[in-house]
Formats: structure tokens, C-alpha cells, sequence
């Protein structure tokens, strides 16, 4: 019984030496919910991701982690097809972190979720944004590309036109190219030019 007593306390020693490690750790909290989210981001349960990580988002200051959280919220929402609810995490996120490397990526997808609940005139801007701020960006060609697209969507052919142009001025190699030559093409057809 003295054994077992010794072992019991040596053991609840240890547990409050962890749980006081732990406290130090400033993104401990934030790394869990983290794993958490990313284990049903790969068990493709979407929901279930966006859920958590939004939560944590309403809670943890802005750290690495969060910034990595935050994409992944974008990209769960847009998974399941929750447009606005993708829109508003790419919006929070360009404000929470401006000068993220993750910000194309996450304006690209913002601006997907835009056109999908046909909010054309903030697409475009978001696609225009994307393009103007982050030009070096591997998303800029297909922001440039989407914005265009986006204009025929909403019936802007002049618009549509130009911005087809500018993205084959810009980037006439792009795998993109020969798509926005047909669309270009199209909103010809479209405006009856």
C-alpha cells in the first residue's frame, strides 16, 4: 500500500509537471485544434474541419498556426460548397493576415466562392486584387484568368474582353492561355461583335 501510494503520487507529480509545460506553450491550444481539424480535413469530413478551426479562429491570437488554421477554413467551406461562409474566412483572413505567402491562395479561393454565389462585382475585385497585389504569385495568371471569366459571367463583355487580353499579354505560355483565347473568342460572340 506505501508503494502504491508513492507510485500514485510520483504519478500526479509528473501530470502536473506536464499540464504546467503545456500551459507555457503559446500555441499548445492552437496546435491541438489544429491536428484535430486536420484529421477530419484528411477524413474528408469537411463540416466537421470547418467547425472546429472557426472556433479556434474566434479565439486564438493571430501565430503561424492560425494562419495555417485559416486557409484550411477556406478551403473546407469551399470543399462543401458553403460559398459565403468560404468568402467571409477570405476576407477575415486578408485582414488578419495581410502579409501572409498564403494570400493568393486564399484570394483565389475567396474569389471562387464569390462567383459561385454570384457576387460577380466582388469577384472580380477580389480577382483583381489578386492579380494587382500579388503579381508574382503563381494564382495572379488564374486570378487575371478568373476575373475575365467572371465578366462574361455577368454579362460585362467589353470588360470580359480586355481582361482576356491583358492576361494573354501577360502570360501567352500559361496553361491557361488557350482557354482564355476561346473565351475571348466567346465574349465576341456574346456582345454580337
Amino acid at each position: 500500500e506505501a508503494y502504491q501510494k508513492l507510485q500514485l503520487g510520483q504519478m500526479v507529480a509528473k501530470v502536473k509537471r506536464e499540464v504546467e509545460h503545456f500551459a507555457e506553450l503559446d500555441t499548445f491550444d492552437s496546435a491541438l485544434r489544429l491536428r484535430l481539424a486536420t484529421a477530419y480535413l484528411l477524413m474528408k469530413r469537411y463540416q466537421e474541419s470547418a467547425l472546429i478551426t472557426e472556433d479556434m479562429l474566434e479565439d486564438m491570437p493571430p501565430d503561424p498556426v492560425v494562419e495555417s488554421a485559416s486557409v484550411n477554413l477556406v478551403q473546407s467551406w469551399n470543399a462543401i460548397e458553403r460559398w459565403s461562409k468560404a468568402a467571409e474566412a477570405g476576407r477575415l483572413f486578408a485582414e488578419v493576415f495581410p502579409q501572409s505567402p498564403k494570400l493568393p491562395f486564399v484570394l483565389y479561393l475567396q474569389g471562387i466562392a464569390e462567383q459561385r454565389m454570384m457576387d460577380y462585382d466582388a469577384a472580380v475585385a477580389t480577382f483583381q486584387t489578386l492579380a494587382n497585389q500579388q503579381p508574382q504569385s503563381e494564382h495572379a495568371p488564374r486570378g487575371m484568368f478568373m476575373q475575365g471569366f467572371t465578366l462574361l459571367l455577368a454579362e460585362h463583355h467589353p470588360e470580359a474582353i480586355a481582361a482576356f487580353d491583358a492576361f494573354l499579354e501577360d502570360h501567352p505560355k500559361h496553361e491557361l492561355a488557350d482557354a482564355a483565347t476561346y473565351w475571348r473568342a466567346m465574349g465576341f460572340s456574346f456582345d454580337k461583335q
